[in-house]
């Protein structure tokens, strides 16, 4: 038998999908939900536990998207914490990190959230490489740990992208870890929630499909002649006759599933578009009528809600077509995160009005800045694009030296002696630059969710009345990029 994308084999294999409940759907992200838990170090390693981070969201993607999240840390050394979660709907999902010594586990440092729903109440025991669970909703939580286990024993493999036979071996051991986590899934079944069950069926499926489809789809867009050509005779033979239009619309909350069906819009028509390498602007809003003549009700709203978070980081024109993306959506998280979106967006809108300390705690507020054409940079430390794009900005802020124009380094680190060190290693910020911090908040500062920045480096430019220029500036990637963002900042200079 021929091997075939995984989706194709197991899609077709649920026929009795538990939809989401309509009720449930447009229920505000206000609504009183919420989780109990209990957390027990059980730390046997001679490592030292410091501090636990608790994420909860209402969806989440791999294209930097965390919706209504919210974020708990503390330091629990030895300690019990007992807590109660508002979470933002009636299912939810709560990604724990938890750090030793200085870094996070392997269990502890990936993005994997755990599906949660209201009323649960459970205790959370962390070891060093896992985590266990006791009472209500406990079961399912397991489960997930389970999942999580198999994908982790396979994370460290080491591959050979000229090895001639990749593509098949890479998609003999993905389907192999599917298997695995099918096998298991199935030991729960009648156990736990149908809708519990078939989340979790689509998440396995989705997650061996997106990556091996983020595989093939680098390595065909990398030009490299033979790997190339065998990525996209792979393609043609397994993937590219794949078809989802007739999907249950209760498959739009399982993220892996529909990230990966996004990834293949995506990436079909990347191969018929004239620039093959990138989405052009015109491209971009074909891709969007592509996904709403195809597809329909809340899989159509969230694909909106995935594309416009990956392609208006680059272009702008992209964002003409929001309105249309907007009153096509029914779902209310949906429908709320793509006005956000748009109006965070859109130019001629008035800035956030921040108020960002320096490294020795002054305030620097964007009325401070009034007059100038503000150059917003937001950075982690780690980041190699930030680093990256910190020395394409070199012949910015030596062409606008002395003129009317601010250049606003943010750094969005949790722990403020890890940006302090990023700035005396001077990799990531200029001398002359406002170096600034989101104050220990990270990614859940205010100034993070009015963007809805959730990937980085991000640059935004604001205009001497205080009003954005644009959110998805060019970046100074090659010549002519460099010069439309000079000419960009030159025509807004008073």
């Amino acid at each position: 038998m021929k091997t075939k994308i995984l989706a194709l084999l197991m899609t077709t294999a649920i026929t009795n999908i538990e939809a989401q409940s309509i009720k449930d759907q447009e229920r505000s992200v206000d609504a009183p939900y919420s989780i109990k838990l209990e957390i027990l170090e059980k730390n046997h390693s001679s490592a030292v536990p410091t501090k636990l981070s608790l994420e909860v969201y209402e969806f989440f993607s791999a294209y930097g998207i965390k919706a209504n999240q919210s974020i708990v840390e503390q330091d629990i050394r030895g300690k019990k914490l007992t807590k109660s979660l508002a979470i933002p709907s009636a299912v939810s999902f709560l990604q724990i990190r938890y750090k030793f010594g200085k870094s996070y586990g392997k269990f502890f440092g990936g993005q994997r959230a755990y599906l949660i729903e209201d009323g649960d109440d459970f205790t959370c025991e962390l070891y060093p490489d896992s985590v266990w669970f006791h009472g209500k909703g406990a079961l399912k939580m397991n489960l997930q740990t389970q999942l999580f286990k198999l994908l982790i024993k396979y994370e460290d493999r080491k591959t050979d992208i000229f090895n001639p036979n990749y593509f098949e071996d890479e998609m003999r051991l993905f389907n192999r870890i599917n298997n695995e986590q099918i096998e298991l899934l199935t030991r729960y079944k009648g156990l736990v929630s149908d809708k519990v069950y078939n989340y979790l069926y689509h998440q396995c499926t989705g997650s061996e499909n997106f990556r091996m489809l983020a595989i093939v789809r680098n390595t065909v867009l990398s030009n490299l002649p033979e790997s190339s050509g065998r990525a996209m005779a792979f393609y043609s033979k397994h993937i590219a006759g794949a078809r989802f239009e007739n999907l249950s619309d209760s498959v739009h909350i399982s993220s892996t599933f529909m990230d990966f069906l996004y990834l293949k819009e995506k990436f079909d028509f990347e191969l018929i578009s004239t620039d093959t390498a990138h989405i052009n602007k015109i491209g971009a809003i074909t891709l969007f009528s592509n996904i709403k003549k195809k597809y329909k009700g809340n899989i159509r709203s969230r694909l909106f809600v995935i594309g416009f978070s990956d392609l208006a980081k680059r272009y702008s024109d992209v964002l003409g077509y929001l309105d249309t993306a907007i009153h096509s959506s029914k779902n209310t998280a949906y429908f709320n995160l793509l006005q956000k979106l748009s109006k965070s967006l859109t130019n001629g809108q008035m800035a956030y009005p921040f108020e960002l300390p320096d490294s020795s705690g002054k305030l620097l507020k964007l009325e401070d800045l009034k007059g100038k054409v503000v150059i917003m940079d937001f950075w982690f430390t780690g980041c190699i694009a930030c680093k990256v794009l910190a020395k394409q900005m070199i012949p910015i802020l030596k062409h606008f030296k002395g003129k009317d124009v601010a250049f606003v380094s943010v750094n969005v680190d949790h722990a403020k002696e890890t940006w302090l060190k990023s700035l005396r290693k001077g990799e990531y910020t200029h001398e002359g630059n406002f170096d600034v911090f989101t104050d220990g908040l990270g990614y859940g500062h205010p100034i993070l969710k009015h963007y809805n920045f959730n990937s980085y480096p991000r640059l935004i430019i604001i205009g001497p009345d205080g009003r954005l220029i644009s959110a998805t500036p060019p970046r100074p990637v090659d010549d002519q990029h460099l010069k439309d963002l000079m000419k960009l900042i030159e025509s807004n200079l008073l």
